[in-house]
């Protein structure tokens, strides 16, 4: 058995408080709260572990350091949420010319797929996709039923499938 000092393991938990010529210990669990008072004697930090418990605690303890060590020397100590925009860069690439220019290019075809359609078709087209309205919705909008709208923008998209292929 291993004798420690608490106040080594746990240097958070205690804090010293001097009132009047005593030095006492509190321990606190979180900083909210007060839970327990401890006089000065040393004897009450001590404690006994097994020494398979200490192995066991001493070699996490180890590999804490040496991780917190590693991420500081590499220049890992940041978040991802830190509030400065690194998120959105990690999470989304940004875009290269030849992206740029295929994305242009993709929404050239839409718009020349889109110019091709009937106008009662173009206006179906867009109240849905880019409106985000349902079939029911553009069917009260226009007092027809709701099977023609589904029906004309079908057929739409089938159309304009030509222009993508």
């Amino acid at each position: 058995m291993l004798k420690i000092n608490l106040r080594d393991l746990y240097p958070y938990k205690l804090k010293p408080l001097v009132i009047g010529d005593k030095l006492i210990y509190v321990k606190v669990p979180n900083p909210s709260c007060v839970v327990e008072v401890y006089a000065e004697d040393r004897q009450s930090f001590v404690s006994t572990m097994t020494e398979e418990t200490a192995d066991i605690y001493f070699d996490f303890r180890r590999k804490k350091i040496a991780y917190l060590r590693r991420m500081f020397r590499y220049g890992a100590n940041f978040t991802l949420d830190a509030g400065d925009g690194i998120e959105r860069h990690a999470l989304i690439p940004a875009p290269t010319p030849h992206g740029v220019f295929f994305d242009k290019l993709k929404r050239c075809q839409l718009h020349v797929a889109l110019d091709a359609l009937p106008e009662k078709q173009r206006r179906r087209v867009k109240a849905h996709f880019y409106g985000g309205m349902s079939y029911l919705s553009i069917a009260k909008t226009e007092k027809v039923h709701e099977s023609s709208v589904r029906e004309s923008i079908d057929s739409g998209l089938r159309k304009m499938e030509k222009y993508f292929t």
